[in-house]
């Protein structure tokens, strides 16, 4: 709403997410809910566009990163100078509670929530040296057993889920049963961009 308020005299308003994350199926049964939000699924682009033009508001929500994985982004994005650096300031982490653990640093990605999973594929699948400081691998021993306690749920699920990699009629089955699909040639895309992410976090060396 903020963004098409500011872009409100006319265009496109870009929200740069990878398409793993955007269609964001339960990795999981038991984890639906806040743990697999549709913020930016292409459904939700739709019928943000829906509504901005039903106001008669010139503002159109594009997500020019839909086809693409965390890692295919990340590969693209370092070929800018001094990446590696600059990426290592970014947050991605969904828990940021590095200050309840001694030695902890509130700063700090924990390393093992599904995002932060996801960030490290990313730097993997795209053959770039991570320089993020992450709590797993800073905190003593004691904290560190702490943070995979709390975080086991998080690391089980994308265990169960990267196993066995699912096929894109599989995945397409799932796509069905989450979310409104405006045609079969876009909910294959996702399927194929979901099977993607999944091949990339299954590289994640986890605890």
């Amino acid at each position: 709403a903020l963004g098409a308020a500011a872009a409100s005299d006319g265009g496109i308003l870009t929200v740069p997410e990878n398409g793993f994350t955007s269609v964001n199926l339960a990795l999981t049964p038991g984890r639906g809910g806040a743990c697999s939000t549709r913020s930016t699924h292409p459904a939700t682009f739709r019928q943000v566009n829906g509504v901005l033009s039903a106001a008669k508001i010139p503002v159109r929500v594009v997500n020019p990163h839909a086809d693409e994985t965390k890692g295919q982004m990340v590969r693209k994005a370092a070929k800018a100078p001094g990446f590696q650096s600059i990426a290592a300031e970014t947050i991605s982490c969904s828990k940021l509670d590095g200050r309840t653990y001694l030695h902890g640093n509130p700063n700090a990605h924990c390393g093992l929530c599904v995002a932060c999973i996801v960030r490290r594929a990313a730097f993997v699948a795209a053959g770039i040296q991570d320089e993020t400081d992450y709590l797993v691998d800073l905190l003593p021993a004691d904290s560190r057993a702490l943070l995979v306690k709390r975080r086991r749920s998080d690391i089980d699920a994308v265990v169960k889920a990267t196993t066995v990699i699912p096929s894109i009629a599989q995945i397409d089955s799932r796509l069905v049963a989450a979310a409104m699909w405006a045609d079969e040639t876009e909910r294959r895309a996702a399927a194929r961009v979901y099977r993607r992410g999944l091949q990339e976090i299954a590289h994640v060396q986890l605890p």
